[in-house]
């Protein structure tokens, strides 16, 4: 579990076989989770990870090269401090960024997507916790402080950069509730009419 709260952008050394590694000051031990851009990988040893074909396919790490930045967050400890907003590091998909403009980010989702966004909502975006500040039919915006265009990589994206995106996880399963329910309440209406035929 993440919270989308950056600790480091680190730099990638070297990509190739399914294993990349990258330069960091985070310590880790194998076995740790480490968020990369907002993709939760396993430590394979300090500085190296595997990354799986399935993994390549969904997120932007397939466009890692050397010298590219990536943003680094360790798992949350579960007495940690929690500032941004929970996050698995299970990508839901890779979006193109439109524009960069005064520190306002507008990045396109495909449409199928949409019932997960509101305005005030949460998202992630490589990784990092962001608030929807507005929202249109097919992108939504994010403004970003000084801090986090310093202090990430968002703050270097351009026009059609591909990032990340992890839709925030409570208004995943509430949609998924949601429909369950209205699933359940089809077969319930079913059933009732079939016990009275």
């Amino acid at each position: 579990m993440f919270t989308g709260i950056i600790r480091e952008v680190g730099v990638v050394d070297s990509f190739a076989a399914g294993t990349v590694r990258i330069s960091h000051k985070i310590v880790l031990s194998a076995g740790d989770s480490l968020a990369v851009n907002g993709v939760c990988l396993t430590v394979k040893n300090d500085s190296s990870f595997d990354v799986m074909e399935e993994t390549l396919k969904r997120t932007n790490l397939r466009l890692l090269k050397k010298g590219v930045k990536v943003n680094l967050e360790p798992a949350v400890a579960a007495n940690g401090k929690i500032d941004g907003h929970f996050v698995s590091g299970h990508v839901d998909f890779v979006a193109e960024v439109l524009s960069l403009n005064k520190g306002v980010l507008r990045v396109r989702f495909p449409l199928e997507y949409s019932k997960f966004f509101a305005i005030k909502g949460s998202v992630a975006i490589n990784g990092v916790s962001l608030t929807i500040s507005a929202l249109g039919e097919d992108y939504f915006e994010v403004s970003l402080v000084s801090f986090t265009l310093k202090n990430t990589n968002l703050g270097e994206v351009a026009k059609n950069d591909k990032v990340n995106v992890e839709v925030d996880m409570i208004a995943r399963y509430l949609n998924r509730l949601l429909e369950a329910q209205a699933g359940q309440t089809k077969y319930e209406r079913s059933f009732a009419y079939a016990k009275q035929t």
